[in-house]
């Protein structure tokens, strides 16, 4: 069976409200079929020769239109995991930065996104779909109350 690496970068924004972290999921459409629909964070593939960060940062816009107040570029969240597709393993590593948000205000992208919402982190480890993206929001958090933010 061939085998193929994937790559995609993506943005986990968060921001703080009242002294309370939420952070921001999507209800992504499979580029693999459009019945194929879970919660995840925003990521899309590089275009041309996009860097990891420029390409993080165009899908977030695309996928959410959420606008930063800053990026963090010295700690990254990775999740690497294999699936089939047209009988080809692909072998899929995903780099995500972490995103500070200025505001909730966000606009999804129709074609690739079914809807988009704030939650706590507690609401979100219930609706992400994958196990893998729940180890991820662990991380995150984590990482918040290391850093005292």
């Amino acid at each position: 069976m061939e085998t193929k690496k994937d790559y995609s970068y993506g943005v986990i924004p968060v921001i703080k409200i009242d002294g309370s972290w939420q952070i921001f999921i999507l209800n992504q459409i499979s580029y693999r079929s459009k019945d194929d629909i879970y919660w995840t964070f925003p990521k899309g593939h590089p275009e041309g020769d996009e860097t990891p960060k420029e390409a993080a940062l165009r899908e977030l816009e695309e996928e959410s239109g959420i606008v930063l107040d800053y990026l963090e570029e010295d700690k990254t969240f990775k999740q690497g995991y294999t699936f089939l597709h047209k009988n080809i393993k692909i072998k899929k590593e995903v780099c995500y930065y972490l995103g500070y948000a200025k505001n909730k205000n966000f606009v999804i992208q129709p074609e690739e996104i079914k809807e988009g919402r704030w939650c706590s982190f507690d609401e979100a480890r219930e609706i992400l779909t994958h196990h893998i993206a729940k180890i991820l929001l662990d991380e995150v958090c984590e990482h918040l109350r290391s850093t005292g933010r």
